[in-house]
């Protein structure tokens, strides 16, 4: 009976992600599910689902501590750029940002920490973008309050279903730099340069479920930012960007199947839908060999558009309770994470 009632909560579940509204941008946090494509949502077995689906505390193991940064860093567009911010003059600024090419790079990082079904977290992104004719910096850091609980706990928890939440602190920081193209050098009012400075502080809300159908069979869904508000307060004298009040809301969901030796492996798959963007796919597989001690991973995502796909793989060595995850993909992203698990 417990288990028919968890397959209809599942139903119900993809029920309500399909009537959501599904910007083509990748969950990156963590090596271990990056490698993986990005399709974790049903798997989230440790300190990470503080951000992948927060229901996964439940099965994250007595006490859980992880640490990962990630970046796509372009050192020629890091010197240009500092060359920008270095300028002598608005003229200069002006002349250096007409040099820039126009590029995107990112810098994640994560340090996460669970103890049985609490979690607290820190998650920060930064992002670069230069599209001329302005250059952009955007930070948004998160800290975050996890708690798991198991509504359905049945024997050998076939049916299990769990849920979880997270309370998120917020804070945004964006600056930006673009040329004025019409500056009029005769005009001692106008600059050849527009300077823009923001900051915010807000909160955020997300919610996770987790079904255990079978012994090999997990459903998960993901919604972040259930609610969410941002504060912005401007810097600088000119407001150079209309800047969102509220983080997009994003509903996850996702399978993962634990297939049955000699294959012996964690395959999964995630549908992941942005507020106002569209849906992106996420497949992966994880192999573990030699006695568990090296993981093998791959994956990929793609918008539902039919674009580029990203490819992703990765590595995992398994010492003991010390796990150390390698993961990068076709972009040249790369993410490095160290977690203890007891």
């Amino acid at each position: 009976m417990k288990l028919k009632m968890n397959i209809i909560l599942c139903l119900v579940m993809l029920l309500v992600v399909m009537s959501f509204t599904p910007a083509f941008a990748a969950q990156k946090y963590g090596a271990r599910a990056y490698g993986m494509g990005g399709a974790f949502t049903a798997v989230a077995d440790d300190s990470t689902a503080i951000y992948w689906n927060p229901a996964g505390l439940v099965q994250s193991g007595l006490v859980g501590m992880q640490f990962g940064v990630g970046s796509n860093p372009d050192q020629e567009f890091i010197s240009d750029a500092q060359d920008v911010l270095d300028a002598s003059s608005k003229l200069e600024q002006f002349n250096k940002l007409d040099q820039l090419k126009d590029t995107e790079m990112s810098f994640d990082l994560m340090a996460t920490g669970n103890f049985k079904k609490i979690g607290l977290g820190f998650l920060a992104t930064n992002d670069f973008t230069y599209n001329k004719p302005k250059l952009t910096n955007m930070a948004i850091g998160q800290g975050v309050a996890s708690w798991g609980v198991n509504l359905l706990e049945p024997p050998l928890n076939i049916g299990a279903f769990s849920m979880g939440f997270n309370v998120k602190g917020l804070w945004s920081q964006y600056d930006s730099v673009e040329q004025n193209l019409s500056y009029d050098p005769t005009d001692p009012n106008s600059a050849p340069t527009i300077e823009g400075s923001a900051t915010a502080k807000g909160y955020g809300v997300d919610f996770g479920a987790l079904a255990k159908v079978t012994d090999m069979v997990n459903l998960g869904l993901s919604i972040k930012n259930v609610t969410s508000t941002l504060d912005w307060e401007w810097d600088s004298a000119t407001k150079t960007a209309d800047l969102e009040e509220s983080l997009p809301r994003t509903v996850t969901v996702g399978a993962a199947v634990k297939l049955p030796y000699p294959l012996a492996a964690t395959v999964a798959a995630d549908i992941e839908s942005p507020e106002n963007g569209e849906d992106i796919y996420h497949f992966g597989i994880e192999k573990n060999i030699l006695f568990n001690g090296l993981s093998l991973r791959g994956g990929m995502y793609k918008p539902a558009s039919g674009g580029d796909e990203v490819i992703t793989g990765g590595l995992g060595l398994n010492l003991a309770a010390l796990h150390a995850n390698l993961a990068m993909d076709s972009n040249d992203y790369a993410s490095l994470s160290v977690n203890l698990n007891f």
